[in-house]
């Protein structure tokens, strides 16, 4: 019997003889068998592992491992099986680039495009997969931290705009971030963040020409009686109205002719006012529209249709 060494290196010049020996050279199937039932131990495993680490290959070896890649039919079609699948998420998690490595590889897919059929193959095989809540919410929670971390440069906002320009969005798709934007809306902290980040981006802050109009009629006729909530102060449901009574369940919405027109709303009028009067009366406010063209008519108009507006009953 041979004894082995454990441990026993070849060295530079052996290894190279013996590659120079075995190029060209087929090796037999039951040969190749035995070697890959070799390589799957365990232990031969944890020994590669161990050399491997901290070691960096050069641009060479690289191009090398790149090139006899190319062409390689042996991989294609190959999947995992789920338990190698879930053996591969739990050792990647917690795993995290560091800052090198992110900036080699924004480097690297710098100018990167994939081609028509690439695109083709990624939407087939995306098509029709069901994400679950919990991958969702971890998802919003992953671009929550990006956003609160990473602030987006002036550049990949006018990108971002320019591949925008053109595009439509169907009926269905204004419907799902419709439905989105109401849920969200109902979280009152992703109100108070929301909030005063409109306030900022308008130029005439919470409260437009038309409403500092309505304002001075209302502290004329009532003094002291109504208070400018359109800032965010009162939320009711998912609605913010713009002035509330400080005694009794009353509110007062100001409707733009544009903002609140039939073009935006896809509604009449007055269905659109008495949809909003139907959804304040679900929280115990009624509720009273005053439209932008009304304000040219004075201030008793104003003052009458206010009167008969709370006193009338909502239509269910």
């Amino acid at each position: 019997m041979i004894k082995t060494f454990s441990g026993w290196r070849h060295t530079e010049k052996t290894k190279r003889r013996m590659s120079k020996a075995s190029k060209g050279k087929k090796k037999s199937k039951s040969h190749v068998l035995n070697i890959s039932k070799s390589h799957n131990t365990k232990k031969y495993k944890k020994e590669v592992s161990k050399r491997l680490r901290g070691r960096k290959f050069s641009k060479e070896t690289r191009d090398k491992l790149s090139k006899a890649k190319k062409g390689n039919k042996h991989h294609k079609g190959f999947k995992h099986s789920k338990e190698v699948r879930e053996k591969i998420s739990k050792a990647k998690l917690g795993s995290k680039h560091s800052k090198d490595s992110k900036e080699k590889m924004s480097i690297a897919h710098k100018g990167f495009k994939h081609s028509k059929e690439t695109k083709e193959k990624m939407s087939k095989v995306q098509g029709g997969k069901i994400v679950s809540e919990k991958a969702k919410k971890n998802m919003s929670l992953a671009q929550q931290k990006y956003h609160n971390q990473n602030t987006v440069s002036k550049d990949t906002r006018k990108k971002i705009s320019k591949a925008k320009l053109g595009k439509k969005k169907s009926k269905e798709t204004k419907k799902k971030m419709s439905k989105a934007a109401k849920i969200l809306w109902e979280d009152k902290n992703h109100v108070k963040k929301m909030l005063p980040l409109l306030w900022n981006s308008s130029k005439s802050g919470p409260k437009n020409k038309q409403e500092w109009v309505l304002h001075r009629i209302l502290m004329k006729l009532y003094p002291k009686m109504w208070w400018f909530v359109g800032d965010g102060k009162v939320v009711i449901g998912t609605k913010i109205p713009d002035f509330v009574h400080t005694r009794f369940y009353r509110a007062i919405e100001m409707f733009g002719s544009y903002w609140h027109g039939e073009k935006i709303t896809g509604q009449t009028n007055s269905n659109h006012v008495q949809q909003r009067k139907r959804y304040f009366a679900k929280y115990g406010y009624k509720l009273v529209v005053i439209w932008e063209h009304e304000l040219c008519k004075g201030e008793e108009y104003i003052k009458n249709k206010l009167v008969k507006g709370f006193k009338t009953k909502i239509k269910y």
